[in-house]
């Protein structure tokens, strides 16, 4: 009986030792895949993130406001903790984005284990997961950081609940009001909760907590927020996409053609594998999928990071997969010759991955430049503005940044990066009052403000032609749109009025 304890033990023992093993591997392949995105530098909305930390350093309730459409004061704190770390430092940003999506890898393969997949299918998942180049985008761009930050509340709330203890079922309702809070995308995995969680709380009591979380969640973004961005598309049309937005993890978007027959078929292979997969972890990765599809099919345009959270669906499917065929695929021969061509497979895709993912970071690297300079040529005016005057930038240049931008991104044959030009910033590049605030850090407590441009003895005028910024009457036939102007606000003004929009 002592020896049967003792191996019994050891067992425990050494599935603890592999889990840590795999853990740690998962981490430094992350870390290698993606450790030349820490020098990466700032891009696009990089910038108005990065111009709020000196009012939210100086006022903390500052990460509790609404910023354009979204409520994400979770995310908003994460950036403070990274301003403080690093000096507004974009290495800190990058460090701290990395180290999210590790953690996620690794979440997602204590999780799969969990639910019952082995330790090297699980471990195969989530490198299949994390190493995706279409999901690689909330790890190089540090204004995309909600979306992964909500999956690692998310996925930690999913692991938590498997246990049955009670204090992990409200650990996990603490998770999920977290995550939502990062990002509103972590309402939708929400429904697979009796799916994934502990069998001892897939009751309604248990489950009513939640329920009432997500309804009272949906009632705040209703009554809180300004506005909801859905595309004006016909409803034919968002459901073309459904398809796409399926495949384009896969590597396999570019192949569907956005017509009818495309979309019966993709759909019946999806039902057929749900189907036969449905005693498996598999289908609820099918219904992952579906339920976090929701929120990205009314947009207009699908950027990388909208796939971050969906795809995770894949990772359950893999699993249930492996499972499948463990079953079902009785000659050992074959059996043996699934594995080695399974394992063949995972290592091409990540080999293949990994040299995707280097280019992504090189386009991020290479994005970066022009905001960077256009903000180096503006420290000097952004500097020299004090209380009482204002600054004024006319803008001479031909504003072909971002188009250049588009045009070497398209060059060098990658996905398309969403670059926005911006008709209210410098070189449709900066915002003049994140400039300035980015500049000054907020000095002796004042903080820029967009105003209308205005002439008058008070005002220092500075001309922008693309190459330099110098000190210039702005001239006349110059239109107001191409005018941009910003003037300083004190703490008591700048918080009590609602400045956050351009």
């Amino acid at each position: 009986m002592t020896n049967h304890n003792n191996h019994k033990t050891d067992d425990v023992g050494n599935a603890r030792v592999t889990l840590a093993g795999l853990s740690a591997l998962i981490v430094i392949i992350i870390i290698f895949t993606y450790h030349n995105a820490v020098p990466a530098g700032f891009f696009s909305d990089d910038y108005t993130w990065l111009a709020r930390m000196p009012a939210t350093v100086r006022h903390v309730p500052y990460i509790f406001t609404v910023f354009y459409r979204d409520f994400n004061p979770v995310l908003h704190f994460s950036y403070m903790v990274d301003y403080l770390l690093g000096g507004g430092d974009a290495v800190a940003y990058h460090v701290t984005s990395l180290l999210i999506h590790a953690a996620n890898a690794v979440l997602l393969f204590l999780l799969c284990r969990r639910l019952g997949a082995g330790p090297w299918v699980a471990f195969g998942a989530s490198l299949l997961w994390s190493l995706d180049s279409r999901l690689s985008e909330p790890v190089i761009w540090a204004a995309a950081r909600g979306h992964s930050l909500a999956v690692l509340f998310v996925l930690a709330a999913f692991y938590v609940l498997t246990f049955s203890s009670r204090a992990a079922l409200w650990l996990g309702a603490l998770l999920f009001f977290i995550g939502l809070f990062a990002k509103e995308t972590a309402l939708f995995p929400m429904p697979l909760l009796p799916l994934l969680m502990s069998r001892r709380f897939r009751r309604w009591p248990h489950l009513l907590p939640f329920g009432i979380l997500a309804v009272a969640f949906i009632i705040f973004n209703i009554l809180a927020k300004p506005s909801v961005y859905l595309s004006s598309s016909p409803a034919s049309q968002l459901a073309l996409k459904i398809p796409f937005i399926l495949l384009r993890p896969l590597g396999l978007g570019d192949y569907y053609h956005f017509n009818w027959m495309f979309f019966i078929v993709i759909l019946l292979a999806f039902a057929v594998g749900a189907c036969i997969l449905r005693h498996t972890l598999a289908l609820p990765g099918f219904i992952w999928l579906a339920v976090c599809m929701i929120p990205i099919v009314p947009l207009d345009k699908l950027s990388s990071r909208y796939l971050y959270l969906p795809s995770i669906g894949y990772a359950l499917i893999f699993c249930g997969l492996c499972r499948w065929i463990s079953t079902h695929v009785n000659v050992y021969g074959m059996r043996r010759i699934i594995i080695a061509g399974g394992a063949v497979v995972i290592v091409l895709m990540g080999s293949v991955n990994l040299i995707f993912i280097q280019g992504e970071i090189e386009d991020y690297t290479f994005l970066s430049h022009p905001y960077s300079e256009c903000l180096d040529m503006l420290r000097a005016p952004a500097l020299a503005l004090q209380p009482g005057m204002t600054l004024l930038v006319g803008d001479v240049s031909p504003r072909s940044g971002v188009r250049q931008m588009v045009e070497m991104i398209r060059s060098r044959g990658h996905s398309m990066k969403l670059i926005p030009p911006r008709s209210y910033a410098i070189g449709g590049l900066l915002v003049l009052r994140d400039a300035v605030n980015i500049t000054r850090r907020g000095e002796n407590g004042w903080f820029a403000v967009t105003t209308p441009p205005a002439r008058g003895p008070r005002v220092m005028s500075f001309i922008y032609d693309g190459q330099r910024v110098f000190p210039a009457e702005i001239p006349p036939d110059l239109p107001t749109s191409r005018i941009f102007a910003a003037r300083l606000e004190s703490p008591a003004t700048y918080f009590a009025d609602d400045k956050i929009h351009p």
